[in-house]
């Protein structure tokens, strides 16, 4: 549960980092923003990413997104966090489609 809790909160950040991308000339990311998500992470590699995101802010509010290499390191970390949530779910996702449609199949021809 808390894995899916962690997960939520990663893709969070990339959409609001997203978002930020979209709407503005030079996107930004606040330490508000971070520092409320890592106060409702559970612990785990995706605190720990958030952790050294919210270290780079220093005393500052907000940073930039657009070319800023030490903020690219712990994104890379959470990004391949998350594909790799992404890729559990989808998993479990096509085996239980592929049960239910061998299941019709088998039924179908009376082998069960």
């Amino acid at each position: 549960m808390d894995s899916d809790k962690a997960s939520f909160i990663d893709s969070r950040l990339f959409k609001h980092i997203a978002l930020a991308l979209l709407l503005h000339q030079d996107p930004k990311i606040t330490s508000v923003y971070v520092n409320t998500m890592s106060s409702i992470c559970p612990t785990g590699k995706v605190l720990g990413e958030l952790e050294r995101i919210k270290m780079l802010f220093g005393d500052a509010v907000e940073m930039r997104i657009l070319g800023n290499k030490d903020l690219n390191r712990p994104l890379t970390q959470l990004a391949s966090i998350l594909s790799s949530e992404v890729s559990k779910g989808n998993l479990a996702v096509v085996s239980k489609n592929i049960r239910h449609n061998l299941n019709d199949i088998l039924n179908t021809v009376n082998i069960i």
